[in-house]
This record gives structure tokens, sequence and C-alpha cells, in this order.
């Protein structure tokens, strides 16, 4: 990855001569694709999969079927977009019993 770039691009889009001070609060937010990005495949280490929905270690645990976001979000996985991530299997990490 290139930070640097990253940092440089970021900070053309928001430059201003002068910071301005922002009280806190919620504010709708326009992401990047590298943001919508990073946050897709933290989702999806935390529990958009099987194997974390049927260990009960997901999020989505006890909320199949439930809205859980705003209409204007969908997400899904296409099995057979060859542009997505193809694994035919699942590894898993065996911790030993010491």
């Amino acid at each position: 990855m290139d930070i640097e770039a990253f940092a440089e691009e970021a900070t053309r889009k928001v430059s201003r001569d002068e910071a301005i001070q922002v009280e806190p609060g919620e504010y709708e937010v326009v992401l990047e694709p590298y943001a919508v990005g990073e946050l897709l495949s933290f989702l999806g280490s935390l529990g958009f999969h099987a194997t974390a929905l049927q260990e009960g270690r997901s999020f989505l645990c006890g909320h199949l079927g439930e809205k859980m976001v705003d209409g204007s979000v969908t997400v899904y996985d296409d099995g057979l977009d060859p542009g997505g991530l193809q694994a035919p299997l699942t590894l898993k990490a065996f911790r030993s019993r010491r």
C-alpha cells in the first residue's frame, strides 16, 4: 500500500486554508471506495460468513430476517461473480490445548 499517496489524495479532497471546529454528533458521510472495501472486509472477518453464524459468534446471530441497516444499503455475496473471492472451502485455525 502506498500510504503517502492515500494521505495526499485525502488531503487534496478536504484541503482548506483553515481548520474548522466540528461539534461531536452524527453526520452523514460519503465513503470512498477504499473505505467501503475496508469496512466490508472488517465486517466479513467479524461475522458475514456461515462458519461464524454456525458457531454462534456472528453479530447476525439471532437477527436473521431482521432489518439491520438502512434500506439504501445492500450487501450480498454472489458466489458466481468472477470478480469476487473464490473460496471453495473454509480453513480454520486450531489452537493447541496447553
